[in-house]
């Protein structure tokens, strides 16, 4: 029952699992870019697609009226691309200008949010090194992206991977702009690789080569050995087309004179890592390359096994918790994933919603609930009550009884948790009200 219980509030409040990460940590970092090379109707030209993207935290926003009335946070973006090739000529050098725009003050100290934009742009058949800059923010480093030609082979070698969650035809980027690499999630990711001859059949080998030092939980989510070969699908006389819309990077697939091999990547096996990707056809024609699953939002607590199962006292018995601690670092990573396990509502897959919320609420609590007298924030009053009911609707700072406290209403509970300053910098839980 009480198993039940706990994947019944994890599921209620997964939904919130947006929560605001962005005052104590950034998971990614603040300037990413990744590029695709595709073919050109003029022969001897490439077209390349350069998405990137920019933490909100880094750019500077002013406050200002909306037409409506509304207070909203605008910040000018000037992003400058230059690509040389290896001969030291400047073959392209393009500037993006926009203005970003979002509705509160929280938004824009954000460690999660970006802004994300691409440049398009069509270079002769070179090799080409080329970087973006962030202008009017020194601070920030430049992205520097090596293109290869590779556009004589059957086969190109260039990877582009993408989320398949299609609306209308329209593929979502904007989660992986990083250089050939994918999140780790429960969406479906997909790869495509240009080709030009997409009338014999293709096929396909990946392999998991590695763990990238990302921590010893992952080896309890899939086999040993990974490895995963199929039959490719051909996309014959297609184009790729891309747009932003509502600050999300799409592209749609048209019809249009090239060709692609198409890839779905099966996420039910698909673990955190480096993978070898191996394409060949009937005529011996074949590419190698790499690409990364990548958990960019893993919490930072499940890094340390010991403080991860210390933090499950909130849920689990005296003998439950006993249990879980006893035998080294492996043993006790079994019996935690095995635990997990139990409360995972996709088991089918790797990705643990269950753990992940439970786990991100953790780290949230730590970095904003400490003080100098409490200094792990997920073990005082406010943290539990984080962990265990997630992000109040309503959250009052007022004096309690006369003291300084905070007031938390979850309307899906119909609760109202009071906490008052029982001594400097304590914040005890001192009541638990119903609301109507």
């Amino acid at each position: 029952m009480k198993i039940k219980l706990i994947l019944l509030f994890i599921l209620i409040s997964f939904k919130l699992s947006a929560m605001d990460k962005s005052t104590y940590y950034s998971y990614g970092n603040v300037f990413d870019a990744t590029f695709f090379t595709l073919p050109h109707s003029d022969s001897d030209s490439v077209r390349i697609i350069i998405p990137f993207r920019i933490l909100n935290d880094v750019l500077e926003f002013q406050e200002t009226t909306s037409s409506i009335g509304q207070n909203i946070y605008l910040s000018k973006i000037e992003v400058e691309l230059v690509c040389i090739d290896d001969g030291g000529v400047i073959r392209n050098r393009s500037q993006f200008v926009d203005t970003a725009y979002v509705k509160t003050y929280e938004e824009t100290n954000s460690k999660i949010a970006y802004y994300e934009s691409f440049f398009e742009i069509v270079l002769p058949k070179r090799n080409y090194s080329c970087e973006l800059s962030l202008l009017k923010k020194s601070k920030v480093q430049g992205k520097k992206l090596r293109i290869v030609d590779n556009s004589n082979a059957v086969i190109n070698e260039n990877l582009f991977l993408y989320r398949e969650d299609n609306e209308k035809n329209l593929y979502n980027l904007s989660p992986y702009i990083k250089l050939n690499s994918a999140l780790f999630d429960n969406f479906k990711v997909g790869l495509l690789m240009s080709t030009n001859n997409p009338d014999v059949d293709s096929y396909f080998t990946i392999e998991y080569i590695s763990q990238n030092n990302e921590g010893g939980l992952y080896k309890y989510w899939s086999e040993e050995k990974l490895i995963i070969d199929g039959k490719a699908e051909v996309l014959k006389n297609k184009d790729l087309y891309f747009s932003k819309k509502s600050s999300v990077v799409y592209f749609n697939v048209q019809n249009g004179e090239h060709s692609f091999i198409k890839i779905s990547l099966p996420f039910e096996r698909i673990i955190p890592g480096e993978y070898k990707v191996t394409v060949y056809n009937d005529n011996k024609d074949s590419a190698i390359s790499y690409f990364n699953i990548v958990w960019e939002s893993k919490p930072l607590s499940l890094d340390n096994i010991k403080y991860a199962i210390d933090l499950m006292y909130y849920i689990l018995t005296d003998d439950e918790l006993k249990y879980m601690k006893e035998g080294n670092d492996g043993q006790r990573e079994k019996k935690f994933m095995d635990y997990w396990k139990k409360l995972d509502p996709t088991q089918s897959t790797p990705f643990n919603e269950s753990m992940y919320q439970y786990f991100s609420r953790v780290d949230y609590a730590f970095f904003n609930f400490s003080t100098l007298a409490e200094k792990d924030g997920a073990q005082t009053d406010r943290g539990k009550v984080f962990i265990l009911n997630g992000p109040p609707t309503l959250i009052l700072d007022q004096n309690v009884k006369g003291k300084p406290g905070f007031i938390w209403e979850y309307e899906n509970l119909k609760q109202r948790y009071v906490f008052s300053s029982v001594a400097s910098g304590f914040f005890k839980l001192i009541a638990i009200e119903d609301i109507e």
